[in-house]
């Protein structure tokens, strides 16, 4: 009974794992995003730009999985910016 008595008067807790996630998504989803974390429960601390994205900062209880999908196909404008960045470095092509 002793040991009984012990571990009511320590009053334990479970502990789950907190995540700190960093999202970056267009701006126009920013809105979308945030309701979702809030609605799995997740705190946003911070919300910046960069660019035309949101970069959203939360804590929240869970864990994720990534897998490798596939390359897509970048946007005309993105590839424009891109080559012109390399031609900028690379004088001589």
């Amino acid at each position: 009974m002793h040991l009984d008595r012990c571990y009511i008067a320590a009053r334990p807790v479970i502990l789950e794992p907190v995540m700190m996630v960093e999202l970056k998504v267009p701006t126009e989803f920013q809105g979308t995003v945030a309701s979702d974390i809030n609605k799995r429960k997740g705190v946003i601390v911070g919300n910046d730009q960069d660019g035309n994205d949101s970069v959203i900062t939360a804590h929240g209880k869970g864990e994720f999985t990534m897998e490798y999908k596939e390359h897509s196909v970048v946007s005309n404008d993105v590839q424009t910016q891109l080559v012109n960045t390399y031609k900028g470095t690379n004088p001589a092509d």
